[in-house]
């Protein structure tokens, strides 16, 4: 068996043990090319404090990290670390946290989990509008948020497309 050394920056020092078929040399190479980056590592740590509920979801793929599941209503939901920024998909629409360089991964974590959790209360909704049945766009709506077009233009440019409304549960 062999133990190494996370490379996590974290207040706690961690390490993970790892073996395969008794090659530990083997297994030493594996970790050390499969292990999440700084970013991914310190984004994640923040990410599942804040939503402990995601982290059986969790894979972790080199150097970032995935999480794909349906919500109760059975949308899809999906959210991955990147170089510098995490992504958070519901349905059609998905937006970034951190995606310009000197941001800090537990402020992006935290900001990708806030708007997570105001997707499961139901503060947020998800508007999205379809052109026949093709996808138009799509934006996170308050949950008591009127869709009716607010002026003659957007009436118009709208005229043509339908909306659904959908939430997490």
């Amino acid at each position: 068996m062999l133990r190494l050394p996370n490379v996590i920056p974290s207040e706690v020092e961690e390490s993970r043990v790892l073996t395969f078929d008794g090659n530990e040399l083997f297994a030493a190479l594996v970790l050390f090319c499969c292990m999440l980056s700084s970013y991914s590592s310190q984004a994640l740590t923040t990410f599942l404090r804040l939503l402990p509920e995601l982290t059986n979801f969790v894979v972790e793929q080199g150097e970032v990290f995935e999480i794909n599941m349906q919500t109760p209503s059975g949308g899809e939901f999906w959210v991955s670390s990147a170089e510098h920024e995490i992504t958070v998909g519901f349905e059609e629409y998905h937006t970034h946290f951190g995606w310009h360089e000197g941001t800090h991964p537990e402020q992006d974590a935290t900001d990708a989990a806030t708007f997570i959790q105001q997707l499961q209360s139901g503060q947020l909704r998800l508007a999205v509008w379809y052109k026949g049945d093709t996808y138009a766009g799509s934006r996170p709506i308050e949950s008591d948020e009127e869709l009716h077009p607010k002026n003659w233009l957007q009436h118009w440019l709208w005229r043509s497309r339908t909306v659904k409304v959908k939430s997490w549960a």
